[in-house]
């Protein structure tokens, strides 16, 4: 089973998805909330990554629910497990799993918390299926997932940000993964046998003094590297990329549109 995450697992990628996190815990936290997780549920936390919404969640459920996250990643998998430790969690499970395998997912689960994970799969239908059967009857999926990444543009436009939007897209598609897929969720959880109960499209319209501004410079930095070091990009191109948000950052009037996510909760019939 290869552990290669898309963009890799080094204490910056750690970073960074800790500070992703920060940036959406509300919208996660009030998605959990429409879902209405509780005490002592069982809960599955899918992809996910070092754990910063696992111990959201395990503190949610308390000593007498119990997560298990599962992650692809050995390196985030052990650091998932430390970080729960560090806050006297022991009511988390951190498990090491392929969600494109065939091995089963634990089953009668109250709830199951998937956060762009769908986007990066080849075969998001057969993960949504996975899920499905890892519910109770009356079990609830939560998807936060991509649905329209190109509208991640700017106000006025960066002609080297939509390069880079439009870079980023055809890399992530040539990899196997579809930066669109939340419009093709409603049809995949309805052959999943899962009944949706809300659909919910979150776009931010941010400025360089807004503390969301980070997430998708940090997304820059990171994803650029990668592109430089898949040739996919130069050097000097992603420098100029970084140029412009840097150049912008005094402008008060200027204006980004974050990619569009789609909120989905389903529940199991």
């Amino acid at each position: 089973m290869s552990d290669e995450y898309v963009l890799g697992t080094t204490d910056e990628e750690i970073e960074r998805l800790a500070l992703q996190h920060r940036v959406w815990r509300p919208w996660a936290s009030r998605a959990w909330e429409k879902a209405q997780v509780s005490t002592g549920q069982r809960i599955l936390d899918v992809g996910a990554g070092p754990g910063m919404a696992t111990v959201d969640l395990a503190q949610i459920v308390g000593p007498m629910g119990r997560v298990t996250a599962l992650e692809l990643s050995a390196k985030f998998v052990e650091f998932g497990r430390v970080r729960c430790s560090h806050f006297g969690l022991d009511n988390v499970d951190f498990l090491q799993h392929d969600l494109s395998s065939d091995t089963e997912l634990p089953l009668h689960q109250d709830l199951a918390w998937c956060r762009w994970v769908l986007s990066f799969v080849a075969d998001p239908e057969l993960v949504v299926a996975k899920l499905a059967g890892s519910l109770r009857t009356g079990g609830r999926l939560v998807i936060h997932e991509y649905l329209v990444y190109s509208t991640w543009r700017f106000m006025p436009p960066l002609p080297h940000q939509d390069r880079f939007m439009r870079m980023t897209e055809e890399n992530w598609k040539s990899a196997g993964g579809d930066p669109d897929v939340g419009l093709r969720l409603p049809a995949m959880l309805s052959k999943a046998g899962l009944r949706v109960k809300s659909i919910e499209p979150i776009l931010f319209a941010i400025c360089p003094k807004d503390y969301a501004w980070n997430w998708p410079v940090k997304w820059v930095e990171s994803s650029g590297k990668r592109l430089v070091e898949d040739g996919a990009l130069s050097s000097a191109e992603l420098e100029s990329t970084l140029s412009e948000f840097t150049q912008i950052a005094a402008d008060p009037n200027f204006r980004m549109l974050s990619p569009s996510v789609v909120e989905i909760i389903a529940e199991k019939s």
